[in-house]
């Protein structure tokens, strides 16, 4: 039995697999034999998956019918199952409002009906705030035209602070938690172009927004101390 089954080899998984000895990973186009074809529409591909402690579903839920059936799959070849989640679940009604694992969530959403649903049988989610890290460097999101309006803001974690936070969480056995890892520090973009020396276009209109800081009720409780997160505004670049 391997320790940690990785579903997804994306931005998150190829990076968690690098930090465990004993896990193997899934992919949808598996580039080597390190790699296990996976894809939750093909329910063929299921039992290629092998035994392991612990599964990082690292993908998006879709509230698809098919989640449930492979999330009782699982529970044949695991103790436990995490999964990977957004903050955009949760209502954001106003404007510096505070998001935390207590704010109400977004009931319609399918996304969280997918997890919630989940969550209910056993299955903790572990909400993430905007990721960055090498070769995700907030900069480009600006140098794109991505952002349209310097007073919004962002809350952003590091890619080693997720994987730290995930493999320190693992190992407390939970069950039916949702977790929110993030810093609880909000970066606003004029700030972050200001680090980048980055000017906004002169002709980029302000539009009124909602801004919000994701924060954690829960994680030094559960850990037993501060985490030191990683700041997009510690770095020069993140190449």
């Amino acid at each position: 039995m391997y320790d940690y089954l990785i579903l997804g080899n994306g931005y998150c998984g190829s990076r968690l697999i690098k930090k465990i000895k004993n896990a193997r990973i899934t992919s949808r186009i598996p580039e080597s034999s390190e790699q296990i074809y996976f894809d939750l529409n093909d329910k063929d591909s299921w039992s290629s998956l092998p035994e392991a402690k612990i599964v990082i579903w690292t993908f998006a839920c879709k509230n698809q019918e098919n989640e449930l059936l492979f999330y009782e799959y699982l529970l044949k070849k695991s103790q436990q199952i995490i999964i990977y989640s957004t903050s955009s679940v949760y209502k954001h009604e106003f404007d510096n409002q505070v998001i935390t694992e207590s704010t109400p969530l977004k009931l319609d959403n399918p996304r969280l009906i997918a997890e919630e649903r989940l969550r209910k049988l056993g299955a903790n989610i572990f909400t993430l705030s905007g990721i960055f890290g090498p070769q995700r460097d907030p900069k480009n999101w600006l140098l794109k035209g991505l952002i349209k309006n310097p007073q919004k803001t962002v809350n952003l974690i590091h890619v080693d602070d997720i994987i730290t936070l995930t493999l320190e969480l693992a190992d407390l056995s939970l069950s039916s938690r949702r977790i929110n890892l993030c810093s609880g520090v909000s970066d606003s973009w004029s700030k972050l172009a200001a680090h980048y020396a980055y000017r906004f276009p002169d002709e980029l209109k302000e539009d009124t927004i909602l801004r919000k800081t994701v924060k954690s009720e829960v994680l030094e409780t559960l850990l037993g101390k501060n985490h030191s997160f990683l700041r997009a505004t510690d770095f020069s670049s993140l190449s």
